[in-house]
């Protein structure tokens, strides 16, 4: 992994004209640079480069399967038309017919029906970044729930809720961040204190927690150089932790629910499944116990 970072510091270092002849470097890291990849598909300056790496890491047997999968997150994350543009032509280049999908539906397969929560309380999914789980679940056991796309002050989503307000023109920086808007409490469709997070593979992969919302969201960027973009911060209470997403107390609704790929989205028509991971009483009316 320190390889792989000092490697990545590199490219980050690069010029735009040298940079993709840093490529291969990333790609010899196998497996293991994927996720960092993945979560430069969202940036701006880097996007171009985690395509490239990403075709080539979708070349290689040990790395073929995360990469298609990677390229087709991003492909459901980007806004950017000339990065859609970008992943369609490797998966022509890679002979993919159509965008692989993880978990097909059979045909005549329902969807599995979720458990009502508490009133008023909502639940929700967040994934974020796979790079560096390590400091992601440190973070979070100290309260902060930190999420990608946030690598400047500008992209603060309060700074940016403001300048959408006053009708001014964002950025592409901020046009990047403003997908995480959810976690603005003054947003309409926001989260706020009391409702209930399942962050997926963390601690680790295929591992899910359940946090519990606690405070308003700021910006703030991490005291290390790397990770460089997970500035958007949620304070949480960690409630429940550690749990194999296969294991029985995970419901098949919820479990459908959290294979979806967006970062972060609403799973409450799940929420009762998620109380029945904590063990809660549903009678209980307090968000903050």
């Amino acid at each position: 992994m320190d390889n792989l970072d000092r490697t990545l510091a590199k490219v980050r270092a690069a010029d735009k004209l040298n940079r993709m002849d840093l490529r291969d470097l990333v790609v010899a890291a196998g497996p293991a640079a994927v996720a960092p990849m993945a979560d430069w598909i969202g940036h701006p300056e880097y996007s171009r480069f985690a395509v490239r790496a990403l075709e080539r890491l979708a070349q290689r047997e040990d790395s073929h399967e995360a990469a298609l999968e990677a390229l087709l997150a991003g492909r459901e994350d980007a806004e950017s038309r000339e990065v859609i543009h970008d992943i369609d032509e490797v998966f022509v280049r890679l002979g993919v017919k159509r965008p692989p999908v993880k978990r097909p539906s059979k045909a005549g397969e329902a969807t599995p029906q979720g458990l009502p929560g508490q009133p008023g309380r909502r639940y929700w999914a967040m994934r974020t970044s796979g790079h560096r789980p390590d400091f992601v679940w440190a973070e979070l056991k100290a309260g902060r729930l930190r999420q990608g796309w946030g690598w400047a002050e500008e992209q603060d989503l309060r700074r940016i809720a403001e300048r959408r307000r006053a009708k001014a023109e964002l950025s592409a920086a901020q046009l990047q961040a403003w997908r995480a808007h959810r976690m603005l409490a003054t947003e309409s469709a926001g989260m706020r204190v009391g409702d209930l997070v399942v962050t997926q593979n963390l601690p680790r992969q295929g591992r899910i927690s359940v946090c519990r919302v606690a405070g308003a969201y700021y910006f703030e960027m991490p005291a290390s150089a790397y990770p460089e973009d997970l500035g958007h911060i949620l304070p949480v209470k960690l409630v429940v932790e550690d749990i194999d997403r296969r294991d029985g107390q995970v419901s098949e609704a919820l479990r459908h629910a959290i294979s979806l790929r967006p970062r972060l989205y609403e799973i409450t028509p799940c929420g009762g499944d998620v109380e029945a991971l904590l063990g809660l009483d549903n009678e209980d009316p307090d968000p903050e116990a």
